[in-house]
């Protein structure tokens, strides 16, 4: 079952952390194993290798006492300057987590705000800005120092392994790519498989409606019973 959590995160150099996290397994096995806090600012020190401590103060069944009891502590200790946590929703208006009513109406206002040309207009404008040419170049490179030295092997989006139950449904990797076309490179197809491609492709089927006569495939799929002359499952030739 899941349960929720409120956390202290306290560092060597004085600064401190509230959080709440909801988790199936025990806060002792979540916090700082699987779990880092959704600050940026606590992650840059873990992996600047600050010495840490965490605390666990609350546990409960009910998400909403936990969010409830953090926001009371950052409203306590906001003001301080070795507090890491910027923002306190705490005695603001509408505060607490949102029902499912409020969130259907919320949902449907920024659909219809959406739908407006005018809204979606500016935010493009807005968007375009803001995509500077020194922004694409920043953005470019991360992307080539994510494919180039990061730990996981580099995905070709669009092509999946085939075969085996290890390898159904997996991306293939960019070596593996490398390596096969590379094997094709300089060979080409005897007499007999280019006797038995041409003879497949020069078959050919009619279709049983509007008459027309094209290769199977072209048949198969856009022809027979997907045949444009058919209108609500009856025959009838379009002008």
């Amino acid at each position: 079952m899941k349960h929720w959590y409120v956390y202290k995160l306290t560092f060597s150099d004085g600064t401190f952390y509230y959080g709440y996290r909801g988790s199936i397994c025990a806060p002792d096995k979540d916090l700082l194993v699987k779990y880092f806090s959704s600050s940026k600012t606590v992650k840059l020190k873990i992996n600047n290798r600050i010495q840490v401590s965490k605390e666990i103060l609350l546990e409960t069944l009910v998400k909403e006492d936990a969010f409830i009891f953090e926001q009371q502590l950052i409203e306590i200790y906001l003001n301080s300057p070795l507090c890491i946590n910027k923002v306190c929703y705490y005695k603001r208006k509408g505060f607490g987590l949102l029902d499912n009513t409020t969130r259907k109406i919320l949902s449907n206002k920024t659909k219809a705000r959406w739908q407006n040309i005018e809204f979606k207009e500016k935010i493009s404008k807005k968007q375009k800005l803001s995509w500077t040419d020194e922004r694409k170049q920043k953005h470019s490179k991360t992307m080539a120092k994510q494919y180039t030295e990061g730990k996981q092997p580099q995905l070709v989006k669009g092509r999946y392994c085939k075969g085996g139950k290890n390898n159904a449904g997996k991306k293939q990797t960019l070596e593996h790519i490398q390596n096969r076309t590379s094997k094709r490179i300089g060979s080409t197809h005897s007499i007999e498989s280019k006797q038995k491609i041409s003879l497949a492709l020069s078959r050919t089927s009619t279709c049983i409606y509007c008459g027309k006569t094209m290769s199977i495939s072209t048949c198969t799929r856009y022809h027979n019973n997907n045949c444009r002359t058919i209108i609500n499952g009856s025959f009838c030739l379009l002008p």
